[in-house]
């Protein structure tokens, strides 16, 4: 059952869109996460993604 405590969330921001997508995939890269949901914005001076992800390894104890 997932729990609200097993729940994280991440957010990030560039100036560009190439910079935001090699932060987000950097944190993607990550094996020990099941990424739930991912969000995006913009403004006038920088782009942002907030990923709402599990963190398995501190769920199995890893």
């Amino acid at each position: 059952m997932l729990r609200n405590r097993d729940v994280r969330i991440k957010t990030f921001y560039a100036i560009s869109d190439k910079g935001l997508d090699r932060k987000v995939n950097a944190f993607l890269d990550d094996a020990g996460i099941e990424v739930t949901d991912i969000q995006f914005g913009m403004n006038f001076f920088y782009f942002s993604a907030m990923v709402v992800y599990r963190d398995n390894q501190e769920i199995n104890g890893g």
